[in-house]
């Protein structure tokens, strides 16, 4: 009897030095070797890797760039146009202006530059060279010399009066393309800063996993130094009848977690590295600060200022210009024609040259051309179709705008959200632990039983994962809250 006495005083004693060691554990920091190979990543080094080196910011870029070539091939219409064609020719025909002589042998030389402009005017300019040499019968009273060259430089003007007219479906084309195009580079900024969103929660995902695995293995090795604690406990025979099957049980439920929270944290790891394109099975170290940052105060923004809402109203912009391209090309295509001509034509090809460059051999013309197309409807169709586009910006526009106001209104409050739960969590879980130590004193003094112990010690371990949580979520909040007013990767915002 006084040898079981001495047992179970020596239990009481050394017990609460054993639950001790288990609250103790929980405060102790990780010691984890360094490795120099490691990656140390921080949010903003997470951000830079993501802009400037990730396969998904590259394929934003890429996809950007494409839209390139839209607005080029709408300039490409008024490019010059530079043509020259040169061409022998051998005719015997006989026809009603030449009988006396059996064939002609003609050489021609062609040089055009033509050019459109916005204005609706085609420009150009040519120059021909034909040299002829002709074998007449024997027969033949021709005073036209055998031999002659002929040389015409002209100057022609055409001027849209009512169809483009005067280059107004012209110049709507080219806005529409420049306005598109500038609404892209706004969209590309957007989708780079919603993947850089993409990579802190990545990074946040990927740290909380690390923490969970690493207090999943902590909650495993205090569970099992409690097993070992709560079978001397039952070998004094101090216990009461289910405690040691209880904490066995509950060890491998520590054992299961260990399991699953490991397949999490390298799972979430595998996906960071990925996104950040760092080599397979790189080893990344998270510096993270423990502290909850202040709530910041933000002036005030001009919603319309905001890229998302510029882009939309660039997008209107083009829509309204290819209305009015769309509009003018259903009307009747009217031209004013202006040619002038210089010529000239002798034996000797010098000569030809010398009056064409003269004066005294002009040739003018000016008229007018009209053309309409009609019967399928397509012109009308076209136009509807362009007012409909036009009316979907608008109202993507209105709703954006509305969208918008919201998602600051709902930033603001997500983040003094988070920052209030971080900083209760914070609170909670000095209260978690003061009642592990209390219930600890109680199941040694056999005032509570196992399970409210179990409890309690589970209740403060995770509020160690959810401290951990609650500051990434707040640290999310914040980078959410930068991203909608512009000023997350604000160096890309021109």
């Amino acid at each position: 009897m006084v040898n079981l006495m001495s047992k179970k005083n020596l239990w009481v004693v050394c017990a609460p030095l054993l639950f001790a060691s288990l609250i103790t554990h929980a405060q102790t920091p990780k010691a984890t070797p360094l490795n120099p190979a490691a990656i140390q990543l921080t949010q903003k080094s997470v951000a830079e890797r993501i802009l400037m080196g990730s396969s998904k910011s590259n394929e934003v870029n890429y996809k950007y760039e494409q839209t390139r070539l839209a607005q080029a091939q709408v300039l490409a219409g008024y490019d010059f146009t530079l043509a020259a064609s040169s061409g022998y020719q051998l005719s015997k025909v006989a026809n009603f202006t030449r009988t006396q002589n059996d064939q002609d042998i003609t050489l021609t030389n062609t040089v055009s530059l033509s050019k459109p402009l916005t204005t609706g005017t085609l420009l150009g300019l040519s120059y021909t060279r034909t040299g002829q040499n002709s074998i007449y019968q024997s027969t033949s009273t021709s005073t036209v010399p055998a031999q002659q060259t002929q040389d015409i430089f002209g100057v022609t003007l055409q001027q849209a009066l009512l169809k483009n007219s005067f280059g107004r479906a012209d110049r709507a084309k080219v806005l529409a393309a420049e306005k598109t195009y500038s609404a892209g580079l706004q969209n590309r900024v957007d989708e780079l800063e919603n993947l850089v969103l993409d990579g802190i929660r990545s990074y946040w995902k990927a740290y909380v996993a690390q923490e969970t695995f690493q207090e999943a293995l902590n909650s495993r090795d205090r569970y099992l130094k409690l097993v070992e604690a709560v079978k001397k406990k039952t070998s004094y025979g101090y216990s009461n009848p289910g405690e040691f099957a209880q904490v066995q049980a509950e060890l491998e439920t520590r054992f299961q977690k260990v399991k699953s929270e490991s397949t999490n944290y390298l799972s979430a790891v595998d996906d960071l590295v990925t996104l950040l394109a760092l080599p397979p099975g790189t080893e990344v170290r998270f510096q993270i600060d423990q502290e909850i940052p202040p709530l910041p105060t933000l002036p005030a923004i001009e919603i319309e200022k905001l890229r998302a809402l510029k882009a939309l109203h660039q997008s209107v912009e083009a829509a309204d210009a290819a209305l009015i391209a769309s509009s003018s090309a259903t009307l009747p295509d009217l031209n004013l024609v202006a040619q002038y001509y210089q010529t000239g034509l002798d034996q000797d090809s010098g000569t030809s040259f010398a009056q064409m460059t003269g004066t005294s051999r002009p040739k003018y013309y000016v008229g007018l051309s009209l053309s309409y197309t009609f019967g399928s409807g397509s012109q009308s169709e076209d136009e509807y179709n362009k007012k409909v586009t036009r009316d979907l910006a608008l109202s993507q526009l209105q709703r954006r705008g509305l969208e918008i106001k919201d998602g600051l209104a709902n930033a603001v409050r997500k983040v003094q959200s988070t920052f209030a739960i971080a900083e209760s969590i914070k609170v909670q879980k000095t209260y978690r632990e003061k009642a592990a130590q209390e219930l600890n004193k109680a199941y040694v003094q056999g005032r509570t039983d196992i399970s409210t112990l179990i409890t309690s010690l589970n209740n403060y371990f995770d509020s160690e994962v959810q401290y951990s949580k609650a500051i990434g979520d707040y640290q999310i909040a914040l980078n959410e809250w930068a991203a909608i007013r512009d000023e997350l990767i604000p160096e890309l915002k021109n």
